[in-house]
């Protein structure tokens, strides 16, 4: 009868219930086919296995384990579900657990589940239960018998609030594990973002030649409709080109290739090739383009086909946004032991607060939502001028007088090396 008593009134701090209750509710609240509770030593040794909880004197660890109990799941068991209310943090002990998400690949596609990670014994699951809105974000299934060290976030979230220093220590280590969670989410998504771009380059390439051979006449006359309709087509091709470049540059351009590159180069050549790149955007806008170089220039040393993407990319962001029948400027200076390259154009302008993060990949200001782009040409303009050791910093209003236009100024050195 003791032995009974005692066994009712060890009710676990967090599921609220007793042993043989929480193993008959295992299953259907979804904490796994098998659960139990942990004896207070036993929990702490378990936590003291982890990374996360390093630090941790014995009595923190004691206050994390009172708020641990075990699950175990078989395989093909779906513990956690993507949209659900996130409820239990959990650290792999065993097994082996795929991370899988609901992706879309177009607005009217119906949803398909990808498989997005594997995770092992000694990592962490569950974020989503640390973190506003506590939903989470991806789907767990176990792949091979799995069991798991569980923590009930909020509970979890009100021990790091009551005990400051256990909050800070593990907020360091979850806020490592995540970045370091991003930084290869982030270097897989270019890698396959890659990988697409490389396939689509071929054929789009393809259909440009085409309409360059019919735009050149040699298939016969073309009248004034038509040559501006195909004309149209090929900007569209190009601007889906420049996309495609972006994106294969940003997940392959490092400054030690760039200056594998470096050499003597001829700027006035440069700039001519720039000017050709983006003729085609000039005329569809019926924009004037004013080239200010002078004659003579300096020397510099640097990677030829990097420079004419800096001065294209600066050069086709003023034309985007620059307003039809406006003017754009180009502007060349030497400068003691440097380069100065002005872009300058008559458009919208660029909102002060902004300013600082226009060169950040994927970043795009609130006046480009109406525009084509992925927001990546200034920051592969920023990568090759710091590759190069120079600088590049926008201005707007500019005039800082009017109320809108824009200016890009980049200063390079002669002689990097």
């Amino acid at each position: 009868m003791d032995e009974q008593i005692r066994r009712q009134a060890e009710v676990h701090p967090i599921a609220g219930v007793t042993a043989e209750r929480m193993a008959e509710l295992a299953g259907p609240l979804g904490w796994g086919d098998a659960c139990r509770l942990l004896k207070l030593d036993e929990a702490i040794a378990a936590v003291r296995q982890f990374d996360l909880f390093a630090g941790l004197d014995d009595a923190e660890l004691a206050e994390v384990g009172k708020l641990a109990y075990e699950c175990s799941w078989s395989p093909g068991v779906e513990f956690i579900h993507q949209g659900e209310e996130a409820r239990n943090f959990c650290l792999l002990v065993e097994g082996q657990v795929a991370l899988e998400m609901e992706v879309r690949l177009g607005p009217h596609s119906p949803p398909r589940r990808a498989t997005v990670e594997f995770l092992n014994p000694g990592h962490a699951l569950g974020w989503s239960s640390l973190v506003p809105p506590f939903i989470y974000t991806k789907s767990a299934m176990a792949v091979q018998r799995t069991r798991a060290l569980c923590l009930d976030g909020q509970a979890l979230r009100n021990l790091m609030q009551r005990c400051p220093r256990i909050g800070m220590l593990v907020m360091d280590k979850i806020a490592a594990l995540i970045a370091s969670r991003l930084e290869h989410q982030s270097n897989m998504l270019l890698y396959f973002l890659s990988i697409i771009s490389h396939e689509l380059r071929a054929p789009l390439a393809a259909v440009e030649n085409y309409l360059q051979v019919i735009l050149s006449g040699y298939t016969g006359p073309l009248t004034t409709d038509q040559q501006t309709m195909l004309e149209r087509s090929v900007l569209r091709l190009e601007e889906t080109s420049r996309l495609i470049t972006g994106i294969l540059d940003l997940a392959r351009m490092q400054p030690e290739q760039i200056r594998q590159a470096f050499e003597p180069v001829d700027l006035h050549e440069v700039i001519t090739e720039a000017v050709e790149d983006v003729q085609l955007g000039l005329k569809q806008k019926e924009l004037a383009l004013t080239l200010d170089v002078p004659q003579q220039l300096p020397p510099i040393i640097a990677a030829h086909g990097r420079l004419r993407q800096v001065l294209t990319n600066l050069l086709s962001n003023a034309i985007k946004f620059s307003p039809a029948g406006s003017q754009v400027w180009l502007v060349v200076r030497p400068c003691e032991n440097k380069l100065r390259i002005e872009v300058t154009d008559q458009g919208m302008g660029i909102p002060r607060d902004e300013l600082d993060r226009i060169f950040e990949a994927f970043y795009r200001t609130r006046g480009a939502a109406g525009t084509a782009g992925l927001g990546l040409g200034l920051s592969i303009v920023k990568r090759i001028v710091d590759a190069h050791q120079g600088r590049i910093w926008a201005e707007s209003p500019y005039p800082s007088e009017g109320r809108g236009g824009s200016r890009f100024v980049v200063e390079l050195p002669l002689n990097p090396q």
